[in-house]
């Protein structure tokens, strides 16, 4: 302000003006501010540390400079102090709001220039001098409370900032470990699935080696055993794939592939899986299988049963308390949809349960968490599989000490668009099916084997395209290996066995003729996984040979993707028919897409 008036007056100087001295006190002030704020911002840390000097003195020179100026005559030569006193005013706020020094100090310096200001006043034979003061009295207050504000304010809003940044910091080591443990979790729930497959695994191929040989076997009685042991070794596959999701290992937002599925296989799989454990709880197991008009459903067979198979689990945990229990499992259709049902006559659950019965964790009737009940995990695992089943939706009915029963909704599929096997002999609708005796005949007595067992028997015999095959198998699980062998020589191929990715390259390196295929696990004891040694047999045998690899993981799905397009993926327990078939198609010299 006072530069601008100084180079008014210089550029127009006024016809009145008789003295300079003002201009020489406007320049002089303006050169002191210039030079203050140079040195506040080209030397900012030294300003800093000497801040009250720094700000303080150029602050009082203008405050006393400004209240001074009442005394000295206008460059017309005449006297008017009215109109400082705005300007000291101004000048005090100014100090007051934005010097950020202590409010006693500029306080120090801005009511001497209010008093310089009424002096000049009173010299002048002002008559407002009185009024003057109490205007200027209370321009000091104003400024002071208003100082005193902006410095509470300024304080709230550092320790707020400050409180902020360390809550962003704490939230970004929250992060950070959060991340950390989630990654440990996949490697740990990678490794006990890595471990837990390995015996269901080879569960499962020693159960198809004694089917196999059913026709010994049948006077002892083992093939309903034997069904039974595939029925559990598939649950407890199916629990794996649940425990990968609910570890978050696989998207919990894209939602699930279906199909056309045949639903007397599903329940066939309840029935054989459950009743043995309804048994040992005295609970009465009724499954009513599809009948006409309700046999197929678009749905996702391996995740209807894991629904199904929570479903019927928790009703098995919790029977009814002096009467005698039962769980009845049926399926009804109503227009283009059907719903199944899975009911029981147990101790139900209360009202404001049931707004929480799909949540992680919650029990009802359970809470010493007995682990024999389960741990809470059962339903909001279904609630989670049927929100991402396209279609799919699930009810509660229940009252305490009367029952409950869950509702599956899902869309009708059709026989014409059945693509897995040969389409299921229909039964009539809502008629039991009687359940299995342990020596494996029908409950009617007949003692006579089911047709099914054909199919397994022709399963035993070698197919054409594999007597003669020469395959290399490597895998480093001595029970994997042997059950794996036994199977591939009853299909009429010649193995050649690998503990590990050492025994595999000298194997091939030895090998008389070249292998029509390999089939390796993906976890082995070397540095190398499997698809680093399939490369290196390849290149051993200078040819793409084809390969399938058997993998344990939870991950299997991104294993697929990142594997190469001519090595077939499969997780573990294998699917043996899937996998004769490739072997066939590889020993013809066939090159099948996808695994």
């Amino acid at each position: 302000m006072a530069f601008a008036f100084w180079l008014l007056l210089e550029i127009a100087p006024a016809t009145t003006q008789v003295s300079n001295f003002r201009q020489s006190a406007r320049l002089g002030l303006f050169v002191i501010l210039a030079s203050a704020a140079a040195y506040l911002h080209w030397q900012e840390s030294k300003a800093l540390e000497a801040f009250r000097a720094s700000v303080g003195i150029p602050m009082a020179i203008a405050c006393l400079v400004v209240g001074s100026m009442g005394l000295v005559p206008l460059d017309s030569g005449g006297f008017a102090v009215n109109r400082f006193v705005v300007a000291t005013t101004l000048t005090c706020w100014l100090c007051y709001g934005f010097t950020r020094l202590p409010t006693g100090l500029v306080a120090l310096t801005c009511v001497p220039a209010s008093v310089l200001t009424l002096l000049g006043s009173a010299a002048q034979d002002d008559d407002h001098v009185v009024a003057l003061g109490v205007y200027l009295g209370v321009a000091n207050l104003i400024g002071w409370i208003m100082s005193v504000e902006i410095e509470r304010r300024e304080r709230a809003l550092f320790w707020s900032a400050r409180q902020l940044t360390e809550a962003t910091a704490a939230l970004e080591e929250m992060a950070r470990s959060a991340s950390e443990a989630a990654a440990a979790r996949k490697h740990v729930l990678a490794a006990v699935s890595h471990d837990l497959r390995q015996p269901v695994a080879s569960l499962a191929l020693y159960a198809r080696l004694l089917r196999a040989r059913n026709d010994v076997l049948e006077p002892a009685g083992l093939l309903g055993t034997v069904n039974r042991v595939e029925a559990c070794i598939s649950a407890l596959s199916g629990n794996l794939d649940r425990l990968a999701e609910l570890g978050g290992l696989r998207s919990a937002k894209a939602a699930l592939p279906v199909t056309h599925i045949a639903l007397d296989r599903v329940f066939d799989r309840i029935e054989s899986v459950y009743s043995t454990e309804a048994s040992r709880r005295g609970v009465r197991l009724v499954v009513r299988h599809p009948g006409q008009g309700c046999e197929f459903a678009l749905s996702n067979e391996d995740r209807l049963w894991d629904v199904l198979s929570n479903l019927v689990g928790n009703a098995l945990k919790f029977p009814a308390l002096g009467t005698r229990s039962w769980v009845l499992i049926g399926v009804r259709r109503r227009g283009d949809r059907l719903v199944i049902e899975v009911r029981d006559n147990g101790i139900g659950i209360a009202p404001d349960d049931q707004r929480h019965v799909f949540e992680e964790y919650f029990q009802v009737a359970n809470h010493a968490r007995n682990p024999e009940r389960g741990y809470g995990l059962g339903l909001s695992i279904v609630r989670e599989t049927v929100a991402r089943l396209p279609g799919h939706s699930i009810a509660l009915a229940s009252r305490p000490g009367r029952g409950t029963r869950f509702s599956l909704t899902l869309p009708v599929g059709t026989a014409a668009r059945y693509a897995d096997g040969p389409v299921p002999e229909p039964r009539c609708c809502e008629s039991p099916r009687m359940p299995y005796r342990t020596d494996g005949a029908a409950a009617s007595g007949t003692g006579e084997r089911p047709s099914s067992d054909a199919s397994y028997d022709s399963e035993a015999r070698p197919a054409e395209a594999l007597c003669g095959a020469y395959v290399l198998m490597i895998e480093d699980d001595d029970s994997m290996r042997d059950a794996l062998g036994r199977l591939l020589e009853q299909w009429g191929v010649l193995v050649e066995s690998a503990a590990s990715g050492e025994e595999a390259l000298q194997a091939a390196t030895r090998a008389e003729r070249l292998f029509e295929a390999i089939v390796s696990d993906f976890r082995l004891p070397d540095a190398r996984n499997g698809l680093e040694l399939i490369d290196e047999i390849r290149r051993i045998e200078g040819r793409r040979t084809p390969a399938i690899l058997l993998s344990g993981e939870f991950d299997v799905e991104e294993l697929r993707g990142s594997a190469p397009a001519d090595v077939h993926v499969m997780a573990k327990p294998p699917d043996l028919p899937r996998l004769r078939e490739l072997l066939s198609d590889f020993a013809r010299g066939v090159a099948p897409l996808g695994a």
